[in-house]
């Protein structure tokens, strides 16, 4: 399971899923960065990530 988000709430299902893809394109917000397992700014970087 993926999951994609750009908050601190969204991180809190970081480890119910198997990828959290942490969003910046509106704000890159630290925490979510650094807790992600893949960070992207773009909708079009996401699928790569996954590969």
């Amino acid at each position: 399971m993926i999951a994609v988000g750009d908050g601190a709430s969204d991180l809190e299902m970081r480890d119910d899923v198997d990828v959290f893809v942490g969003f910046g394109r509106y704000a890159e917000r630290a925490a979510v960065k650094a807790g992600a397992h893949r960070f992207a700014y773009r909708l079009d970087e996401i699928l790569p990530l996954l590969a």
